[in-house]
């Protein structure tokens, strides 16, 4: 059986366009982007509880040296943006968590920032070296820090 003829449009006509979807189904993230997709039921209360655990932890780490905050707080903001837009946006916008997210996104320190976490983070390392010692901990500790040290120092300045 043969295909019926689609007529071509003529040339100048006005291609039909889809308006982008808005809404819960298509959440903007940072820069008018498309953030991901939100998810529904037991897996958004999974989210919720391990952001909320994540970003407690990454409040911690602000003041407790030994405890890491970017990284749980980026964690936190991905479960957030999985979960919870509300509560994603409150992260980003609070007034002591949000900029170290923002920062680490932007890929930029200040000098400030960066002498800190350097400083803080290998005096943590060596306090743990001397609380555990054992040559094989001050070798994995060692590596840890230098490729740490090595990732914060390629980032941009600010």
């Amino acid at each position: 059986m043969a295909e019926p003829e689609i007529p071509a449009e003529p040339a100048g006509a006005a291609v039909p366009t889809v308006p982008a979807p808005t809404g819960p189904a298509a959440p903007e993230g940072p820069a008018g982007r498309a953030g991901p997709r939100p998810v529904r039921g037991p897996l958004r209360v999974l989210l919720l509880v391990l952001g909320t655990i994540c970003a407690g932890i990454g409040a911690l780490g602000v003041v407790l040296p030994l405890l890491p905050t970017t990284p749980f707080l980026l964690l936190a903001a991905v479960c957030f943006a999985r979960a919870s837009t509300r509560l994603h946006d409150a992260l980003l916008a609070h007034r002591v968590l949000g900029p170290y997210i923002r920062d680490y996104r932007n890929g930029a320190m200040t000098r400030g920032q960066l002498t800190r976490t350097i400083g803080l983070l290998w005096a943590s390392l060596v306090l743990s070296s001397v609380i555990v010692a054992k040559p094989v901990v001050w070798v994995v500790l060692a590596v840890i820090g230098i490729a740490v040290s090595w990732h914060l120092l390629s980032m941009r300045r600010r």
